[in-house]
């Protein structure tokens, strides 16, 4: 389990924010397939290493950083509806304040439906394009253990072909010392 941190102050809030508006068509993907979801977590493990990099912020892990964001779409949702209901109590007159927030990217990062259908057909080739970077991060990953495994591999037939090599010099030694001995008893035969 991640150890509980303190709450995000506003910067840090900032930064998470428009490091998920470069990566929102993957993180915001409805699909649940394999494929989506470690699509979701390198992305997420790529905003971490990001997100650490900064100087300003406090060290956090990804799913520490996705819990936080789920908890800004949140909030964000439940001001949504609450400005909805104001709407329809009063007929749009604004007899209250609406709810603001002191981030106005939250309105792009949490778009309306109309924005997200729209959006969705924008993005496709950025999204195929990350897609594909991602596709080619985990091929390099899957040939580097395969690298891994291969000198493995060769380091241990290296250490068998060594011990049978050794087995073969005491067997050959072991040989001559029998023949020494064989040629030792047959000369003492020969003597008598």
């Amino acid at each position: 389990m991640i150890a509980k941190m303190e709450r995000m102050n506003s910067v840090e809030r900032d930064i998470l924010i428009s490091l998920i508006m470069k990566y929102r068509d993957i993180l915001e993907n409805k699909k649940t397939d394999a494929v989506s979801v470690s699509e979701k977590v390198l992305c997420w493990r790529k905003i971490e290493d990001l997100f650490n990099a900064n100087a300003t912020v406090q060290k956090r892990q990804w799913k520490q950083l996705r819990k936080a964001w789920d908890n800004i779409k949140t909030k964000r949702k439940r001001m949504q509806a609450q400005e909805t209901q104001r709407k329809l109590a009063t007929g749009d007159a604004p007899s209250t304040p609406p709810v603001e927030d002191s981030n106005p990217e939250l309105d792009i990062a949490i778009p309306s439906t109309a924005e997200v259908e729209l959006a969705a057909a924008n993005s496709s080739q950025d999204q195929q394009r990350l897609c594909h970077d991602l596709q080619v991060k985990k091929l390099q990953e899957e040939m580097s253990a395969a690298r891994e495994r291969h000198e493995m591999q060769m380091e241990i037939l290296r250490l068998q072909l060594r011990q049978q090599e050794q087995a073969l010099v005491q067997q050959v030694k072991l040989d001559e010392v029998k023949l020494k001995i064989e040629e030792e008893k047959l000369l003492q035969l020969m003597r008598q």
